[in-house]
């Protein structure tokens, strides 16, 4: 196993992790629990970020709710989906590879652009060939 399948199982293990906390301990499910030593694990402690927003919500959401407990573990879940927003993970001789979301990278966009105009005109030369020698089986070859 490679390091990239190693980090995409890690994240999606994560991530499996933190919903299944939400759903057992939810108040949905009618679970009280009574032990602040167990409430503090199964709340997740919303991440301080550099952007002033955050800070804001994470302040008024303790203001607001003194009696609850802090939670212990870090809220990983809107890292990881701004991460899923940024990359898109593609099959690639059976191994995942992550590549940015067209718009995240202009310089990764316009490198695309021009592989696929090259791409493009070797397609376009491949036919003027068949045209040409009348050889319908006539293929690029690529790596």
């Amino acid at each position: 196993m490679n390091r990239l399948d190693e980090f995409y199982g890690l994240v999606e293990t994560l991530k499996a992790i933190i919903n299944m906390l939400k759903d057992v301990f939810s108040d949905k499910n009618g679970l009280k629990v009574q032990s602040q030593r167990l409430q503090q694990l199964a709340t997740l402690k919303a991440l301080e970020r550099g952007d002033k927003d955050a800070n804001t919500d994470a302040e008024m959401k303790s203001d607001n709710s003194e009696d609850a407990a802090d939670g212990i573990f870090p809220d990983y879940l809107p890292i990881l989906q701004e991460f899923e927003d940024m990359i898109v993970w593609k099959q690639h001789k059976g191994k995942k590879i992550p590549e940015p979301r067209w718009g995240v990278d202009p310089e990764f966009d316009d490198t695309n652009k021009r592989v696929e105009a090259i791409h493009q005109k070797m397609q376009d030369y491949l036919k003027d060939v068949q045209k040409d020698t009348g050889c319908d089986k006539a293929r690029l070859f690529t790596s």
